[in-house]
Parts: structure tokens; sequence; C-alpha cells
């Protein structure tokens, strides 16, 4: 493919990615706490909050699986350079923005959640990119071609 078609694939998806990761937040965001999770800590207040974190990084680890893929077929090498672009790019024009007006007014676990958000976004792609690439084939001819 040509530079400019490769250019413009990467912009597409990097925003079908961010329509990706906002629509399947949300959704993890309205789902209970299940009712077994509640009695595993003991404070229903601790449980909730770890519940919601926990359940937010799976989704952005399946969310980011299918993009990882592509992402590696395209672009080979490029793709975690690519990928870690992506997340930098959601950190700063959508988290930050959002967000930065009230981080200093918020409390400490508000912030801290804030902080492990952004943390979790920056790291999951690159990651997920990484591991596909690393990932063995089953195909012999492809284990064996250098990448």
């Amino acid at each position: 493919m040509s530079s400019p078609t490769l250019i413009l694939v990467a912009a597409v998806l990097g925003y079908v990615y961010l329509k990706a990761y906002t629509y399947a937040t949300y959704v993890a965001a309205t789902q209970s706490t299940p009712a077994w999770w509640l009695s595993v800590l003991g404070n229903s207040g601790r449980s909730a909050v770890i519940w919601m974190m926990l359940l937010h990084v799976m989704t952005l680890a399946l969310v980011s699986l299918p993009f990882a893929w592509i992402l590696d077929r395209i672009y080979g090498r490029l793709a975690l350079y690519l990928a870690f672009g992506f997340s930098v790019a959601i950190c700063v024009f959508v988290k930050l923005q959002a967000l930065s007006a009230h981080f200093a007014k918020a409390s400490p676990l508000l912030q801290g959640l804030w902080l492990f958000d952004v943390l979790a976004v920056l790291v999951a792609l690159p990651a997920t990119v990484w591991a596909v690439r690393k990932w063995s084939s089953n195909y012999r001819i492809e284990r064996s071609r250098e990448r």
C-alpha cells in the first residue's frame, strides 16, 4: 500500500478504536457488581470500586485485541509505535481534556482511579500488540519467517 493510504487507514483505525473503547467502557460501567463479589472483600464500597476497575481493564483488553491483530498484520514492526501513538492521542485529546479542570478538586480516591485509568489506556493497546507479535503461529512457514 502507498504511504497516504496507510496514513488514512491508521486514522480510520484510530477513530474506530476510540469509538469502540468508549462504547465498551459505557457498557461495562452499566454492569452492576455481582453479589458474590461484594462478599469477597467485606466492604461493599471498596469491593464495588475494585470490581469496576477490573471490569474496565478486562473490557479495555478485549477491545484492544482485534485492533492489535489488525495493526500487526497491516503495519508489522511499526504497529507497536502506532498503537502507542493511538493510546497517547486518546489520553491527550480525550482523557486530559475531560478531567483537567476537575482533577485538583477531586478526592484522592477519584484522582487515583483517574490515574489508573490513564495508565491502563496507555498500556493496553501497545501491550496487546506486543503480545500478538510474540504469539507463535501454527503454520510452519509463518514461524520460520523473520519479523
